[in-house]
């Protein structure tokens, strides 16, 4: 794919700004024109679908492993995986390479868990921030009003496969805790939390930082936080946006004194959920 960038992009470049020069002389509208390719396939949930609630739940995530095969996941709260030479060729496999943990305990971060974003170095070793809803409702004791929005208290862990993701694990719950509000769970008052982890995706300099949008519900500030880790792999070594660096550390709110403050929004008259 590299290879293939460096062929095409200069050229398209080039073309593009003798484009724009024309326009700029001549005063005409650019004439642009799409083609796009035949629709393709990779999952029909009448065929495919394993059980009732395999679907797509969460935006699609792949990566290439050392053996050079793609894995495709777009993750339900059981998770499976489509993999194949190629995106367009992928094939849905009915074997579960992460189900969720169902703790009854807000403390845990170990709820209804989705794969939301997937970074691998090797092809062999697969990092996984996992979109982790707890869900009040369905515990007893916890949600007096029975709704599932009202307790719904949403945060970011993280998951590691070391088999090219044919299987994710995760560490003793809570320290797979990647990011979290200050606040405790409080019944009645969701959705609350940091959700839905997009692409992990390499910064343009050279210090190695891997940066994530997540999005923020909190009492008084909403939006999409930035986060950044050298080491992806370290569920505590990721850090947000403050409004002035990436110094904003995600602390257990049940461990400690996590103080009031969270992750400062980026780019929010842009950007919204």
């Amino acid at each position: 794919m590299r290879e293939k960038w460096r062929h095409f992009r200069y050229p398209a470049a080039a073309a593009l700004a003798i484009a724009l020069v024309a326009l700029f002389l001549f005063r005409r509208e650019p004439a642009i024109s799409v083609t796009l390719g035949d629709e393709v396939t990779v999952f029909d949930y009448q065929s495919d679908a394993c059980d009732r609630l395999d679907i797509p739940d969460t935006p699609a995530r792949a990566f290439r492993d050392a053996s050079g095969t793609v894995s495709l996941f777009a993750s339900h709260r059981v998770t499976r995986r489509s993999t194949g030479p190629e995106l367009d060729a992928l094939t849905h496999h009915c074997e579960v390479v992460m189900d969720s943990h169902e703790d009854p305990g807000p403390d845990e971060f170990n709820d209804r868990e989705w794969i939301a974003a997937t970074w691998t170095p090797d092809g062999t070793r697969v990092a996984a921030l996992v979109h982790n809803e707890y869900q009040g409702h369905r515990h007893p004791g916890r949600c007096p009003s029975g709704v599932y929005r009202e307790c719904w208290y949403n945060s970011i862990t993280l998951a590691v496969s070391d088999d090219a993701g044919r299987s994710f694990n995760q560490g003793p719950a809570p320290a797979h805790l990647v990011a979290a509000l200050p606040a405790r769970y409080v019944p009645g008052t969701g959705p609350k939390g940091l959700f839905s982890a997009s692409n992990i995706v390499p910064g343009r300099d050279d210090e190695g930082y891997l940066y994530s949008l997540v999005h923020l519900i909190g009492d008084d500030t909403s939006g999409t936080c930035l986060m950044r880790t050298r080491d992806p792999f370290d569920a505590g070594s990721w850090r947000a946006w403050d409004g002035e660096g990436f110094d904003h550390e995600f602390i257990d709110p049940y461990t400690g004194d996590a103080g009031t403050e969270t992750c400062r929004p980026v780019a929010p008259d842009r950007i919204g959920t």
